[in-house]
């Protein structure tokens, strides 16, 4: 490598001091995030360290999350693995210039090493460009252009393209003992030019390639590329405990619960907002910021990361930090928010959107109160043991012609079917409900229900952060099931399957909980009663939020959908971990909708691009959104939505 442009002293100097700026000024941003993290309040704590280690390599060196989005994830993980090969080469090339030595000579001088350093530098100049024509020429509406991220492209295409042809120049001019068959092809280019001036050439890309490399350096920690670093100790540092179980709240703890303030952020959920790559896949499947309503995840995560950079974490002479999370986020956007994960879900660096959301409303709820709305349907849980504010003693009325038993402490059922609330008020909810004690019934299974015994599971209160309420509903119900005897619960609702089998459990729960669908299909297995021939009619199935992503619960409901409709089982564009949001989750059942167009109509009108008669699905929320959604335009294709007991009841004619 031909470095003697200037003498090799000054050389060797000049490279010591820019390599030594550049890594002092990289270390001390690094050090600023490190004591803004470990500004946060303790979370949980990352037990398990050989499976979070795992997890972490798997999904960073496997990409895994990244390539679920060929379009932008294939040039991304072809930059990404190309970085990995070339990084050895690099500091190979700094190595031989400090101390006149090739490192790890073995490896660094075959032929075969310096071939696939640059073969992997023409495919990153390839990866660069491709990007380059999907930010600057598709421009997809998730894409955040910025300065930072044409410069950071210019920048890597600068490092590969300076590399190959320092790499050229010395092989003309025959300093170098290799030549791979790309530097052969580029060789002669340069072929025309004297020793002189191929010298030239030689040092100025050799430096060119060396300051842009310390300019990248420095370049991460103050920019979204910091995620390079975080990514890999985020995953660490995920929350392994179920998808549905929100983080826990200690509601007799004499500090605030949620987080009011930065300083009542957790150092993950801080260190979340630095892992942020802007890349705007939570956009592509957040219903909220689909619809035009005031929360779009990347958003929250950028104004949140901002408040740090404005003294977020910084604290008054009294210690308390002043700074607010919900001015930061914006409290529309705090309430606007499903809780569907589908942002989550598709992060590609681990970033927990829910967790910070439900955090925010925690402290809002007590520091400030709630929208009016939901205020009321708070009351009905405090009151009578349901949002609807409705008499308990009603909640089983309408299977009572059915003569559906009680559960008695006498009799302990095999089975006992949880009719949630909406499943026991609300009267589209209901026809599952009569469906699955009709199914039940004829598959001869043992089973009663609860009625005015059964309060809410507390999911709606949880999930606006009403954390207090829930704990209470919860033990309510957690003794009440105990002292029946109770061991197994049916339910017909995700968002009380969800609740009963990954946040209960914590608060003692020693029962099991099955999901209808599930049940349904495991009885048609078991062929304990009959169907009719499939039928003809296209039908379309709609993944809830709870079952699917939080629990993932697909095939089932699909299965069944095939034993009835065969191939005209269709599915939806959106669809399993992709599904789009209903709307009711997160407590938007009980809240106003303000601005925007309402996420039920959105999923509706995706169903009505297929030749489908009617929409299924598996949840109540659902089918109660979406229903309301096929009867706002009159003008379009008419849609049915059911549940997929009710199918199956009509298809054994029940």
């Amino acid at each position: 490598m031909d470095v003697e442009m200037l003498p090799v002293f000054w050389n060797k100097a000049l490279l010591v001091l820019v390599l030594g700026v550049g890594v002092l000024l990289f270390a001390h941003r690094m050090l600023a995030i490190a004591r803004l993290v470990r500004a946060g309040r303790e979370g949980e704590k990352p037990d398990h360290t050989w499976a979070r280690l795992s997890i972490a390599l798997l999904y960073v060196f496997g990409q895994i999350k990244v390539l679920r989005s060929p379009a932008a994830g294939v040039p991304h993980a072809i930059i990404f693995y190309g970085f990995l090969a070339i990084s050895l080469g690099t500091l190979n090339i700094l190595w031989s210039a400090l101390f006149d030595a090739p490192f790890l000579p073995a490896i660094t001088e075959s032929p075969y090493f310096v071939g696939s350093v640059d073969v992997f530098a023409v495919l990153v100049i390839i990866a660069v460009l491709a990007s380059g024509y999907r930010r600057y020429v598709v421009k997809p509406p998730e894409v955040l252009n910025s300065r930072g991220s044409s410069a950071i492209l210019a920048l890597i295409f600068l490092l590969m393209a300076t590399l190959l042809i320092d790499e050229a120049a010395d092989v003309v001019l025959q300093t170098s003992a290799h030549a791979s068959p790309v530097v052969s092809l580029l060789s002669p280019a340069l072929a025309w030019m004297g020793a002189p001036q191929l010298a030239t050439v030689s040092s100025i890309a050799w430096w060119l390639h060396i300051l842009l490399l310390i300019g990248f350096l420095v370049h991460i920690p103050y920019s979204k590329h910091v995620h390079l670093l975080i990514c890999p100790l985020n995953g660490f540092l995920r929350a392994l405990r179920p998808k549905g179980q929100l983080r826990a709240a200690d509601v007799d703890s004499p500090y605030p619960i949620g987080a009011g303030t930065y300083a009542q952020l957790t150092g993950k959920q801080i260190l979340d907002l630095f892992a942020c790559t802007e890349c705007g896949r939570c956009l592509q499947y957040c219903p909220t910021y689909l619809g035009g309503r005031p929360l779009a995840p990347r958003q929250m995560i950028l104004d949140l990361r901002n408040g740090l950079s404005t003294g977020g974490t910084r604290t008054s002479d009294s210690g308390a930090n002043r700074a607010s999370v919900a001015d930061a986020i914006g409290r529309e956007a705090i309430w606007a928010c499903t809780t569907c994960r589908a942002c989550q879900e598709h992060c590609p660096v681990f970033v927990g959107h829910v967790d910070t959301i439900v955090d925010a409303r925690r402290y809002l709820l007590d520091a400030e109160g709630v929208p009016p709305t939901l205020s009321r349907a708070l009351e009905g849980l405090t009151l009578a043991g349901n949002p609807q504010m409705l008499p308990p003693e009603g909640r089983s009325t309408h299977l009572e012609a059915l003569g559906v038993p009680l559960v008695e402490p006498s009799a302990k059922p095999d089975l006992v079917y949880w009719l949630g609330c909406v499943g026991a008020f609300e009267p589209k909810a209901q026809e599952t409900a009569l469906a699955i004690a009709k199914i039940l019934r004829a598959a001869g299974v043992d089973f009663a229900i609860l009625g005015s015994m059964e309060k809410c599971c507390g999911d709606p209160a949880r999930r606006v952060g009403e954390e207090g309420l829930f704990q209470e509903l919860a033990r309510q119900n957690i003794e009440n099931l105990r002292n029946l005897g109770v061991k197994r619960l049916l339910t017909s609702c995700p968002h009380c399957y969800n609740t009963f089998r990954n946040e209960y459990p914590l608060l003692g729960a020693e029962f099991s909980v099955v999901h209808h669908a599930d049940f349904i299909l495991d009885l048609l297995r078991a062929k304990r009663f009959e169907l009719g021939p499939p039928s003809d009619d296209p039908v379309a199935f709609h993944d809830p939020c709870y079952l699917g992503r939080y629990n993932g619960i697909y095939g089932a409901p699909r299965q069944v959908l095939k034993l009835l409709h065969g191939a005209n089982a269709l599915e939806m564009k959106r669809n399993r971990d992709k599904s789009l949001c209903c709307g009711g989750g997160g407590g938007q059942m009980y809240l106003e909708a303000t601005g925007g167009t309402r996420i039920g109509h959105l999923r509706l009108a995706e169903a009505r691009q297929l030749p489908v008669r009617s929409l299924v699905t598996a949840c109540p929320f659902c089918k109660i959104m979406l229903d309301d959604a096929s009867q706002y335009d009159a003008q379009a294709a008419p849609v049915r939505v059911k549940d997929i007991a009710e199918l199956v009841c009509d298809a054994a004619r029940l």
